[in-house]
């Protein structure tokens, strides 16, 4: 076993302590001999046996320096003192120079491996105690130079007792212990006869004679064995007959093959064959028992031979090794098993000896990459060095955590573990070493407390109230936010603070959960705050999970949903109002998922429709089913319109209730993004009524206008009747009347006053006449007989002439249209409400009127340069803006469009009349 570190760390502070208390002069004066390189290859040699374990290599340099030095030394002084003046050293230095040389060459072999070097130490033992036994016997070496000489000599004996025995010597005695096992000492055997004085020598003994003596002395199977091809029995004893199971009487003269398995006859034959050259000869071979059993042998054949050196017979020693052969299958089995269990085991194991040395490591270790490791930290020397200080302390001994490279590069934290092993004396026969791979284990704990400080700041800054309570109810442990929305701190209980509508459901569930019977439960409850009001919270209630024998936890998470649910209220009741105002205006809301094809449906909707509640969704083509086919068409285009267009759908259509009743609905709808889709909302209104009513207004609307128009040309041929009564009858009356007059006063006196008034009565029938024919001319002009353009010119000449405001006409005079009389009479007199209107309120300097023909459109301007008007304003007055609408009445009547346009520069009438229109159908 090696020198124990600490013994090797004291010698390397005494050999220090040494060196330096030399250079001292009194110690000096008192060590003669120990010079400088003296102390310097004394330390040297203490520091290699220090650091032979650790530091193998330097231990070995320091050791060779340590000798070459003692021995340089030796021979320059050596030099020196074969000259004449020179003083020779004091008694003892030759031995002292002698015994460091001896020692550095044994803590040179110190470092090599022990069967290596093992006799080398042994050599250098005994020559060092040679030397400090010479040093003690001889009077001239000081009494600290014969004490370093016999601590070195100890020392040496030391390693060399550590050491293991060279392998030859144990050859010898293992061949001596072989020889007096075969050849039994002088006490074993009968004392030869003495021969009487005066007598002859007897005669030498018979060696079969000595061999049949010898097999009844013995305590084990033996047997005497003739030579031959066919040897045979000649003697046996007692005990080799029990062992076959025979009678010594029936074995003598058998064939010695006849005891054994025929298997082993190759064998036997063998031994005999080496017996006869080298003496003597073993083998292991399998008896017959007289029961048939097979026996586990082990024979030993000697030859014999007479007093003239042939040879005689073989003399057989038979042992059972049946025993040890099952011992040996068993040992082989437990070995196989535990080389099984060493390759499959997930850590390292290393198997050292009594001494520390690894003989064995299983796979894992190889893994791992720490077997050839040539640093210290984790590698061999560092195992080994652990399993030494287990042997010797005899106890379990532990590394500290060691961070480690494996063989893939993958940092390891790995833990020695180093045991001595104990024989049935309590010798300690060898050691093992597990390395511990607790890489998993740390991260798994550094995970776990990870998630411990993780779980514990969710718990404590969570918005949602937190709180770990019993099976009663009582809180444990509750985070902030529980303390902002619950009234129950540590201590107390969760039930005191429900609503009792809430107690006794919350306080069953609660029993149900620590049971396990239910797995949690969640609802929002009436619990009162911290202060003290009742505000709706959300529950959820779980069981967390332990052993059985701990006491039940059960965690409650609150929210406040009292905002929320309020607003739950006013969302449902905005959908009741929202109900009843769909009801009432008769609307539904829809909605078609283009992506699913599917049309989403209200409750209303679907009431309106006639549908039940199980059409809510209906597929996209459904509406189109209930149309009318007339309808179908405009429908699908303004659907395609809304999907691939503008985004919007407006449309009237009719729609099949299933009683058989036909609605008129209104279809509204924009264009929307769903996720990651397109969503059509929209809505439904029942229009049935409202359409019936439009259809009703504009009958009516279309029959007054129908009347009006009637009218009109009642009253224009009215006009046109009175205007030629007037114009005939009354003017014929008046020519009549005028031609009357002046035919008397042709035959009046010539009086002054009668031709006076005779004179005026003449104008004044003048005027008459004009009178006359001016209303007829407003009634009807007799310039529309010749035309419509005319009847402007005449129009336009009289607007002239009765307000003195200039008029400008356009007209094309050589292309005169060709009309009905009733859309020449219309465009006349919206010509003439025109300059109606100028003359009473645009205050007009310029009138302008103009018709121009434009392929079959013939196109009428009235444009003045007034001060224009406000159509909201005329149309706000009583009675205000019939002219302008008699004009749009009359112009719809004739089928044309007209468009006034006014402002502060005038007023602009634009007239377009199509001349291929019929004007009865407008």
């Amino acid at each position: 076993m090696p020198q124990p570190p600490d013994l090797a760390a004291a010698g390397l502070v005494v050999a220090g302590v040494l060196t330096l208390a030399s250079l001292w002069p009194p110690v000096q004066a008192w060590l003669p001999e120990w010079s400088l390189p003296t102390r310097l290859a004394f330390l040297m040699v203490v520091g290699a046996l220090w650091g032979r374990q650790a530091h193998p290599r330097l231990a070995a340099a320091l050791a060779a320096g340590a000798t070459l030095l003692v021995l340089v030394a030796a021979l320059s002084q050596g030099l020196a003192h074969a000259s004449a003046d020179a003083t020779w050293p004091p008694a003892g230095w030759a031995s002292l120079r002698l015994g460091l040389a001896l020692a550095g060459l044994l803590a040179w072999g110190c470092t090599g491996p022990a069967p290596a070097r093992a006799g080398w130490i042994w050599l250098g033992a005994a020559a060092q105690l040679g030397v400090a036994t010479s040093a003690w016997a001889a009077p001239g070496p000081s009494w600290p130079t014969r004490a370093v000489l016999a601590l070195l000599a100890l020392g040496a004996l030391w390693l060399a007792r550590s050491q293991p025995v060279p392998a030859g010597l144990i050859r010898r005695l293992e061949g001596g212990l072989n020889w007096l096992r075969q050849h039994p000492g002088p006490s074993h055997l009968p004392a030869p006869p003495v021969a009487a004085p005066g007598t002859a020598p007897a005669a030498p003994a018979d060696p079969r004679e000595l061999s049949r003596s010898l097999l009844q002395l013995a305590g084990w199977g033996m047997a005497m064995v003739s030579l031959g091809e066919e040897p045979r029995i000649l003697a046996c004893n007692p005990a080799f007959a029990g062992l076959l199971g025979h009678d010594v009487e029936a074995l003598e003269g058998l064939l010695e093959r006849r005891c054994l398995v025929p298997a082993c006859w190759v064998a036997l034959a063998t031994a005999r064959a080496q017996a006869l050259i080298q003496g003597s000869a073993q083998v292991e071979l399998r008896h017959r028992h007289h029961n048939g059993d097979e026996l586990a042998t082990l024979a030993h054949l000697t030859l014999v031979r007479d007093a003239a050196g042939q040879p005689s017979h073989y003399l057989v020693s038979v042992q059972d090794i049946g025993a040890l052969k099952q011992v040996q299958q068993q040992a082989l089995g437990l070995a196989t098993q535990l080389h099984a269990v060493l390759e499959a085991m997930p850590v390292g194991v290393w198997i050292g000896d009594a001494q520390g040395q690894t003989e064995r490591v299983n796979p894992a270790v190889q893994s791992l990459g720490l077997y050839g490791r040539a640093e210290p930290a984790c590698g061999r020397g560092d195992h080994e060095s652990l399993m030494r200080r287990a042997v010797i302390t005899g106890d379990v001994v532990r590394s500290g955590l060691r961070s480690v490279l494996d063989a893939q590069g993958v940092l390891r934290e790995i833990q020695i573990t180093a045991k001595p092993i104990f024989d049935a004396r309590g010798r300690a026969v060898g050691v093992l070493a597990v390395d511990e791979d607790l890489t998993e284990a740390r991260r798994s704990a550094l995970a776990l407390r990870h998630s411990s400080e993780l779980l514990e700041r969710i718990f404590n800054a969570s918005m949602a109230g937190m709180a770990l309570v019993n099976e009663a109810g009582e809180v444990v442990r509750c985070n902030l936010a529980w303390r902002l929305l619950v009234d129950a701190m540590e201590g107390q209980s969760l039930l005191a603070t429900l609503a009792p509508a809430d107690l006794i459901t919350v306080r069953e569930e609660l029993a149900a959960i620590a049971r396990g019977e239910h797995g949690m439960h969640m609802g929002e409850h009436a619990v009162r705050r911290p202060a003290a009001a009742l505000a709706w919270t959300s529950l959820a209630l779980s069981r967390l999970p332990g052993e059985r024998d701990e006491q039940v936890r059960l965690l409650v998470q609150a929210a406040d949903v009292e905002a929320r649910r309020r607003a739950d209220e006013e969302i449902a009741a905005a959908r009741l109002r929202l109900a009843a105002a769909q009801r009432m205006a008769g609307m539904g809301e829809w909605r078609l998922d283009i992506d699913r094809g599917l049309v989403i449906c209200s409750m209303e909707l679907l009431r309106l429709l006639g549908y039940g509640p199980s059409d809510q969704v209906l597929p996209r083509g459904s509406w189109i089913e209930r149309m009318p086919p007339e309808d179908r068409a405009s429908y699908a285009a303004a659907l395609e319109r809304a999907l691939n267009g503008d985004g919007r759908l407006s449309l009237d259509t009719r729609l099949k209730r299933p009683d058989g009743e036909v609605m008129v609905v209104h279809l509204h709808a924009v264009m929307q993004r769903s996720g990651s889709g397109r969503v059509l909302m929209g809505t439904l209104q029942d229009v049935t009524e409202r359409k019936r009513i439009e259809d009703a207004l504009r009958s009516s609307r279309e029959q007054l206008r129908a009347l009006v128009v009637y009218e009109g040309q009642l009253i224009e041929d009215e006009r046109k009747r009175i205007a030629r009564e007037v114009h005939d009858e009354l003017g014929q009356l008046v020519t009549a009347l005028r031609m009357d007059l002046s035919m008397l006063r042709q035959s009046l006196p010539e009086e002054p006053q009668a031709l006076e008034r005779a004179d005026r009565m003449r104008q004044t029938m003048a005027t008459m006449s004009n009178v006359v024919r001016h209303v007829a001319s407003h009634l009807r002009p007799g310039a529309l007989d010749m035309g419509l353009v005319a009847a402007i010119e005449w129009l336009a000449e009289d607007f002239s002439l009765r307000w003195e405001t200039r008029c400008q006409l356009e007209l094309a005079h050589d292309l005169e249209p060709s009309l009905p009389e009733s859309v020449a009479l219309a465009l006349f007199r919206a010509v003439q409400e025109s300059l109606t209107n100028i003359a009473k309120h645009a205050q007009a300097t310029q009138v302008t009127i103009g018709l121009e023909p434009r392929g079959t459109l013939l196109h009428l301007t009235v444009r003045d340069n007034g001060r224009g008007f406000d159509p909201a304003v005329v149309a706000a007055r009583r009675g205000g803006g019939l002219g302008l609408l008699g004009m749009r009445e009359r112009m719809l009547a004739i089928g044309a469009v007209i468009d006034i346009a006014t402002g502060p520069n005038g007023t602009v009438v634009d007239i377009l009349y199509d001349m291929d229109k019929n004007p009865s159908t407008p």
